[in-house]
């Protein structure tokens, strides 16, 4: 059950280090610093926690009959409905440089770098798949099995 979700956390800091006059040029640097965060689930829009038959024609040919004779090709479901806090971290370096090129033209130049953090969960419930440590040996095992009429069985 989840408890008063706060849908969007942004906490921000921005600091302005200088800002000095220098014949003509008027020179400002400094930084945004951001933490955000959303707090939901997991993944709203394709949550089956219901469970999802996929039936495919492999038992009479035609998907439809497969479906109309409860004939499954697969089975599954979520196992639980995860309610995840996302968060992440920006942060903006800048710097403007005002210069006054004459009495009535001012040109400003600047530059800003932004960069945006990879989302991470702050309970760490992300999962990732990475090719190069799978094993085998160490998969999970399916807790079902197809007999031998197409029926599918769950233990």
């Amino acid at each position: 059950m989840v408890t008063k979700a706060r849908p969007h956390i942004c906490r921000l800091l921005l600091l302005i280090v200088s800002n000095g006059y220098v014949y003509r040029h008027t020179l400002r640097f400094g930084f945004a610093f951001t933490r955000e965060g959303k707090n939901e689930l997991a993944n709203p829009s394709n949550n089956s926690t219901n469970g999802v038959f996929n039936f495919d024609g492999s038992a009479s040919g035609d998907a439809m009959a497969d479906l109309l004779l409860g004939k499954a090709f697969s089975y599954s479901e979520t196992a639980l409905d995860p309610y995840a806090h996302y968060r992440w971290i920006n942060f903006e370096p800048y710097v403007e440089d005002q210069w006054k090129v004459r009495r009535n033209l001012t040109l400003t130049l600047g530059l800003r770098y932004t960069y945006y953090q990879p989302e991470y969960e702050q309970h760490n419930f992300f999962a990732s798949f990475n090719p190069a440590t799978w094993a085998a040996s160490q998969a999970p095992r399916p807790k079902f099995q197809v007999s031998t009429d197409s029926i599918l069985l769950i233990r």
